[in-house]
């Protein structure tokens, strides 16, 4: 019998960080949604529980700090972004 421990506490991580998400007024409601169709996605693929966390951080800081809809950022606004992380 293979018994798993969840050391980390990630299960319980990723359920704060989706009502984080979830609750957090400074992310756009269509980003929202496509985070977590996303999060449903690779969780149905079987990503692991560690990545699920580490890509809802990174979508979630992107989210806000770029303040626009997904489908309208350009290439423009990744550069800028990609600039402006490295200088810190």
């Amino acid at each position: 019998m293979d018994v798993k421990i969840d050391l980390k506490n990630t299960a319980h991580r990723i359920e704060v960080r989706l009502e984080s998400l979830r609750n957090d007024s400074s992310i756009i409601t269509a980003n929202k949604k496509l985070i977590l169709e996303f999060d449903s996605y690779i969780t149905s693929i079987g990503l692991g529980r560690l990545r699920r966390l580490k890509y809802l951080g990174i979508l979630g800081w992107f989210s806000r700090t770029i303040k626009k809809p997904f489908s309208e950022i350009t290439k423009q606004d990744l550069l800028e972004l990609v600039c402006s992380a490295g200088q810190k």
